[in-house]
């Protein structure tokens, strides 16, 4: 049901974009009595990159192909997850969202000039078009993937393999990758090699070679290719400067995940939270309002402590990745869940990573700690592992940097 705003809350938005993010807002924001308008290169026309989240995560409105079986592969074996997952189809959304509010088909830049008291939101993704955002160190998801027909006997129709860690069989020198894959009811699969986290794009002709090597090790036959897919985007940008005009929604507000590279359920989540905060807010400051909403202290704690993983994971070889990621869905599942969908509170998201340092052997201690690199690096490694090594605060913190830095 719409929720109709009062009539001196009434305003005029653009939503930048047509991603699931830009949909989900703009929809909230028409619910709650806005007048609203999208903006974006095709209009709502859905882009091409496969999305998908865990069934949990996501309203029935936005599940498209399910894969009632998820499943991770490491050296130490495989783990049934035992949580469906879902490709991401938001064409009925989008469908009712064209009905209800104005669709152009044009293109935003620095230059563009909006009538007074407009509302804007920009949500173009990682690089947005529109807002500025403070600097951050950053970390980068490759993948190249392709989408055929054909047959894989470890991978039965309904199966999503979240990640197999186990080695390509490629020695090329570049970061550790895993085989990322979705096995449909209709026959297609969607094979991509990933690189989780790396401090520089990966070339897409050295996943590809991955992935053929891969593939032929697994036995995979291919009948017919039907596309491919190159995916590159920064893991944990920064967030938007304070001050602006302009609001940002969906990767441009930060909102991927420093751990997963997951942004989109996290997003759809939020729309009817930051559609309340631009609702509530003056035009002037409705930059600030939406960061207010969704920055609290304790969602700024908790993307600190998934900066500092970030950090150790771009630090792994092969084996160690393989190695941690077998440790870490060792864990109990609402352990695992609650760190990987960034759900976890501060206290909890500390307790799931010293369970994992201390389950860890020597060498993968040393890398779990290779985030302490920088100042605040040590601050976190200190609050984390002080319970580890049962040391007073200045105690631990001499030992994290002479070992590490």
């Amino acid at each position: 049901m719409a929720v109709q705003a009062e009539p001196s809350h009434v305003k005029r938005i653009t939503v930048v974009g047509a991603g699931p993010a830009a949909v989900s807002l703009a929809t909230a924001l028409q619910r709650r009595g806005q007048l609203v308008t999208v903006r974006a290169p095709g209009g709502l026309k859905p882009r091409g990159h496969t999305l998908c989240a865990f069934v949990d995560q996501l309203d029935e409105a936005v599940i498209g192909d399910r894969y009632p079986r998820s499943v991770v592969e490491t050296e130490a074996g495989a783990v049934d997850l035992h949580r469906a997952y879902a490709r991401i189809d938001d064409t009925r959304g989008r469908a009712a969202l064209a009905e209800a509010c104005t669709v152009l088909d044009a293109r935003v830049d620095a230059s563009t000039v909006w009538p007074k008291g407009e509302v804007v939101v920009d949500a173009t993704g990682h690089d947005p078009v529109l807002l500025r955002r403070e600097n951050a160190n950053q970390a980068w998801q490759s993948a190249f993937g392709i989408v055929v027909r054909g047959t894989d006997v470890h991978l039965p129709p309904g199966t999503a393999l979240f990640m197999d860690w186990r080695s390509a069989g490629v020695d090329d020198g570049g970061p550790p990758s895993f085989l990322y894959a979705l096995s449909g009811d209709d026959g297609r699969l969607l094979l991509e090699e990933t690189t989780l986290a790396s401090w520089s794009p990966v070339p897409t002709e050295m996943l590809r070679k991955r992935l053929e090597t891969r593939l032929r090790r697994r036995g995979t036959v291919i009948d017919h290719v039907l596309g491919d897919e190159v995916v590159c985007f920064p893991m944990a940008g920064g967030l938007p400067r304070r001050g602006q005009r302009v609001a940002g929604f969906g990767a441009s507000l930060g909102l991927v995940s420093p751990v997963s590279g997951y942004s989109v359920a996290r997003a759809l989540a939020l729309a009817p939270v930051v559609a309340d905060a631009i609702v509530a807010a003056n035009a002037d400051a409705v930059g600030d309002a939406v960061v207010d909403a969704v920055w609290t202290p304790e969602a700024r704690s908790l993307r600190t402590l998934q900066r500092f993983a970030l950090t150790a994971a771009c630090r792994f070889n092969q084996r160690e990745a393989s190695a941690f990621f077998g440790a870490f869905f060792a864990l109990p599942a609402p352990q695992w869940r609650g760190f990987l969908d960034g759900t976890d509170s501060v206290t909890q998201a500390r307790s799931t990573m010293l369970a994992l340092f201390s389950s860890s052997t020597s060498s993968l201690r040393l890398r779990l700690m290779a985030g302490a690199w920088s100042r605040t690096g040590v601050a976190v490694a200190t609050d984390v592992f002080r319970p580890f090594f049962g040391a007073g605060r200045g105690r631990t913190k001499t030992f994290l940097t002479t070992t590490l830095v």
